[in-house]
Formats: structure tokens, C-alpha cells, sequence
């Protein structure tokens, strides 16, 4: 194919861009106050996957399809009985044990949760949860082929009946566009996008203060001038020292005013060293988030969060999907959420300042036609999270130090970048393409490096425990659409830990990178449970006289 001069291809790349965000304001206020990854943040518009062609007759046994899937009166695999299946091993009373299942096809969600918990109860092998997590598909709020939608008093009845069928006190959850559990048929997870599903995990936490809050607009302080421990008692969090860790989920127009990003910042201001993972509610028709101990039932326009604290440590995976392409620039001049000079580092003499889209035009030359043309549709930043790492040398800076953020439009006359965040002079910053290709190798890498740590602590005696469950929070942009298969993240997750993973597909996701917790867009926040104290050794079995 003929190469594209790099001016052309330039120019190719801003009209794309501008296509792609046609509406955009150039002013800071709006992009700023929105998702900061980028996103629209009031609800997905992706488009919708046909389900498989029949009708999903689940409650009657017969069988349907869902790909190469077989669907039967749970909603998930036939290969496999629970009835027959063996029996959860014996856990020790004082170590934490995970029960998750997906039900899937079930005409109600109240069908769903009497399917899935039956599962957990199974996989729990008899230990009392002290929580659970619920991701309720909302393909259930859609009138979609004249079915009849939830309405908001089935929402309502989503965690008494789940205290009812597990005797767990702490249940929190929302509605999501996909969601993701253990399946019956090998123990694996299997994800579910755009299908009426109910997603279930419980767990038992020995020893370990679970305290739910929920908060809407007026009970945020200010981020900037209100007191640490202000903000401590919104989210009824003890001390810093006592290495609190936190899940929080928002509804979908929580987050579009900007108050889910003023609940994150004050989070990180008043536990700086603390873990906080979450993700935003998601679906075509908003549905919204719920928490067991507040009335008010499931509500779009609020936050929910547990404050967990104890015997349990939350360690964060964080998967954006991208690679680097070009070299490492410095922002010369910025204002709010546009860039308007940078200059390449490395150069010496050599570097000047220039404008953004005279970089990107520098960049593209040493790229192939293909890459030239996925710069089209997905060129994004890589904001340096610690612009203090390294001076020069970009190979300092692995993919764990970007925050990556979508470059949502461009200002042709003046060569200037619009940026889904704000962004200051003296921040770093390298060009990313996210593609199948660069979010496998991302999540082997990740995942490896997990696995090594692991192994590393294993030979060196080093007291640390594996994994108990993973939730995972996946944008509604990855799945399918991005790897062209099922279940890539999730089984990813669970071959490196061998622990039930459930989750849900998010319209946003909260997750580190660096020192600070962020909002992301198109990313797999994969928060890995365990137990902080070490495991005590099993009494010897008696010997046979």
C-alpha cells in the first residue's frame, strides 16, 4: 500500500478525531467536569449485540445457544450438575472462602438470584458470607421484544432477598450492561454482555470491619479545603493506620456531574495509602446502585462504598490496553484540557517547542501504514502519573506510570489537542494506540508479573497469602468488541489465581496508577482479594492404628 506523507497523515488523524467528536467544546469546563477518561459519562453508546437467535425458555429446561455456550435451566452450562458435583473442600474457620455464580435467561431477577445463590451456597461449603456482591444485567429495565421491564420495587427487593437466601448482612451492588461470574461447567468465569443476567458473589471475611456508605451531591466536602477527617466520617473509615481498603461504585449520573471524581479525591486526601477500585453503573436504559443498610433502594443519582479494614488487603491490577508509540514530550503550554505546545525530551539542542499536532506528525513517520491508520480511530495520551520519575530516559517509564487519556478533539487552526482531563505544563506524556493486540500483551505481562511476585514469595519464605476472589470492573468497551472472543480478562484473571472472579462491564472504572486513583475509560480494574495474616498450619491428620 502506498505510505501516506506524514503531513497528510496528520491531517488524516484530526479529521478523524474530529469526526469522532463532532460536538466537542473547547473549553475546559465541561470536558472537565465529565468523565476523565474521556467518555460520555451519562450512559454507553455502544452499540448493542444481537443475542442468539431463539427464545430463552431457561425455567422450562430447554436448551438455547449462546455462541459455542450451552444454556440450559440455570442459564449457564449443562456439562455439569451441582446436585452431583463434589463438595467444597473444608476451610479453615478463620480464613476467607468465596462462592460465585452467573444464572443467565431467567425471565425475572428474583429467578436469578434463587439460581446463583444456590451455587454459592455450594461453593461456600457451609461458612456464613459477611458480604456479597450483586450485578444485576439491565437488559432487565429494557422493554426490548415487548418483555416487561424490572420496575423499581423489583430493585428494591434485590438486597432483602439476597440477606434472605444467603444470611449475609452486607450486600452492594448496581446494574451493569454485562456481568460476569463463575460458571457451572468447569469453575471458570464467564462473562455476559447484553443478556438478561444476575451475577452473585459472597464471601466470608473472618475478622475483618465491613462498613457500607452511601452518599449523594450535598454530602461531599470540598476536596480541596475540607478536613481529613471530614471525610473519614462520610465513609465511616477508621484510621489511616489501619490500612482501610475501598469499593466504591457510582451511579451513572453521580458520575456525570463530576461529584464521582470529587468523591475520589477526597478519598486519596484522606487515606492517601489506601487501595479504592470501583467502577460507574452502565447500561442503555440507567438503572443505578445499591447498599444494604440504607433505604432508598437502587438509585442512579448516588454513591455507594464499602470501608474494609482488618485481616484483608485489596491488591489492584490495572489493564488500559495500550503500547507507546514515539518518544517522551514535555507540555510547554497547556490550558485546562487543551495542549497547546510541547516539546520531545531527549533531543538536546535538538528539541524545540512545537505544537502538539506538529509532534504527532513527527511521530507518524516512524509508523507503518497500519498503525497510521489505527491512530485514525484510536490515538490516546499517556500522561506521566510522577512527572519527577526520570529526567530523560523513557525507558524508565513502564506502562504502569501512564494514565491513559482520549485525545476527544483538536483545534486544526491552532495545531492544539483537546484532552479527556486536565493537564498542566511540565507533565510528560507519550503518544498510545490501544488495540487486541497491545491489551494482550498488557494483561500476559500484568498477570505474569502477579504470578512471579507470587512465586518469589512462596521460595523465599516470605508470609504472604494467595488470592481469595477477585472482582473485576471492565469497561463496556473491552469484551468482545475489543478481543473479538469471550472471557479473555476474566480468564485471565482466574488462570493467574485460581479464585472465583465476578464482576460487571462499567461505563468507567476507578483504579491507581502511580501514587493516586484515577477514573479510567476503556480499562479492567481487577481488585484481587486475600487475607492479610498468614495462614495457620493444618493440624496433622491421626494416624491409622
Amino acid at each position: 500500500a502506498m505510505r501516506l506523507p506524514p503531513a497528510t497523515a496528520a491531517l488524516a488523524v484530526a479529521l478523524a478525531l474530529l469526526q469522532l467528536c463532532h460536538c466537542f467544546q473547547p473549553s475546559p469546563g465541561p470536558l472537565a467536569a465529565g468523565l476523565r477518561g474521556g467518555r460520555a459519562a451519562s450512559m454507553s453508546k455502544r452499540p448493542l449485540v444481537a443475542p442468539s437467535p431463539g427464545a430463552l425458555r431457561s425455567r422450562s429446561g430447554a436448551e438455547v445457544s449462546f455462541g459455542s455456550r450451552r444454556v440450559g435451566r440455570s442459564g449457564v452450562s449443562l456439562a455439569m450438575n451441582m446436585d452431583t458435583a463434589p463438595p467444597a473442600p473444608a476451610v479453615q474457620a478463620d480464613r476467607q472462602v468465596w462462592g460465585s455464580a452467573v444464572a443467565v435467561g431467567f425471565k425475572t431477577i428474583s429467578e436469578g438470584l434463587e439460581d446463583a445463590a444456590e451455587r454459592c451456597k455450594k461453593q461456600l461449603g457451609g461458612a456464613k458470607p459477611d458480604v456479597a456482591f450483586v450485578f444485576i444485567s439491565s437488559r432487565y429495565l429494557e422493554g426490548r421484544g415487548g418483555a416487561q421491564p424490572a420496575s423499581k420495587s423489583d430493585l428494591k427487593a434485590i438486597i432483602p432477598k439476597v440477606q434472605s437466601l444467603l444470611g449475609v448482612r452486607h450486600v452492594i451492588g448496581c446494574t451493569a450492561s454485562g456481568v460476569l461470574g463463575t460458571s457451572e461447567e468447569d469453575g471458570s468465569p464467564e462473562e455476559f454482555e447484553d443478556f438478561k443476567g444476575v451475577s452473585l458473589s459472597a464471601a466470608r471475611l473472618p475478622n475483618v470491619s465491613i462498613q457500607p456508605f452511601r452518599l449523594n451531591a450535598k454530602d461531599l466536602p470540598d476536596a480541596m479545603e475540607g478536613k481529613q477527617e471530614e471525610w473519614r466520617t462520610k465513609v465511616k473509615g477508621p484510621p489511616e493506620a489501619d490500612k482501610p481498603s475501598f469499593v466504591v461504585l457510582s451511579g451513572q449520573a453521580f458520575s456525570a456531574t463530576g461529584e464521582l471524581n470529587k468523591l475520589i479525591s477526597g478519598l486519596d486526601y484522606a487515606y492517601s495509602s489506601a487501595v479504592k477500585v470501583g467502577g460507574i453503573s452502565s447500561g442503555m436504559v440507567p438503572g443505578g446502585v445499591f447498599c444494604s443498610d440504607f433505604e432508598g433502594g437502587c438509585v442512579d443519582s448516588d454513591a455507594v462504598g464499602l470501608c474494609l479494614s482488618g485481616d484483608i488487603e485489596i491488591q489492584p491490577i490495572v489493564a488500559q490496553g495500550c503500547r507507546p508509540v514515539g518518544g517522551l514530550f514535555e507540555v510547554v503550554e497547556s490550558k485546562g484540557n487543551q495542549v497547546t505546545m510541547v516539546m520531545e525530551i531527549g533531543k538536546g539542542k535538538d528539541s524545540t517547542p512545537c505544537t502538539p499536532m506538529a509532534a504527532l506528525k513527527e511521530v507518524l513517520q516512524g509508523l507503518d501504514e497500519k498503525d497510521v491508520t489505527l491512530a485514525q480511530s484510536a490515538l490516546l495520551l499517556g500522561i506521566a502519573s510522577n512527572s519527577f520519575k526520570t529526567v530523560t530516559p523513557q525507558e524508565d517509564l513502564g506502562p504502569g506510570d501512564f494514565l491513559i487519556r482520549q485525545v476527544v478533539g483538536v483545534v486544526v487552526k491552532d495545531g492544539a489537542f483537546v484532552i479527556g482531563d486536565l493537564i498542566k505544563p511540565g507533565q510528560r506524556f507519550r503518544f498510545h494506540l490501544r488495540d487486541k493486540e497491545a491489551a494482550v500483551a498488557e494483561a500476559e505481562a500484568l498477570f505474569s508479573t502477579y504470578k512471579r511476585s507470587r512465586l518469589e514469595a512462596m521460595m523465599t519464605g516470605k508470609p504472604s497469602n494467595g488470592a481469595s476472589g477477585v472482582v473485576m470492573f471492565a469497561c463496556n468497551g473491552r469484551g468482545r468488541s475489543l478481543y473479538n472472543e469471550e472471557n479473555y480478562d476474566s480468564r485471565m484473571a482466574y488462570l493467574s489465581t485460581g479464585v472465583p472472579v465476578v464482576g460487571m462491564f462499567c461505563n468507567g472504572e476507578i483504579g491507581p496508577i502511580g501514587s493516586e486513583t484515577h477514573l479510567h475509560g476503556f480499562t479492567s480494574v481487577f481488585a484481587v482479594f486475600r487475607q492479610a495474616s498468614a495462614a495457620k498450619p493444618s493440624a496433622p491428620a491421626p494416624e491409622e492404628s
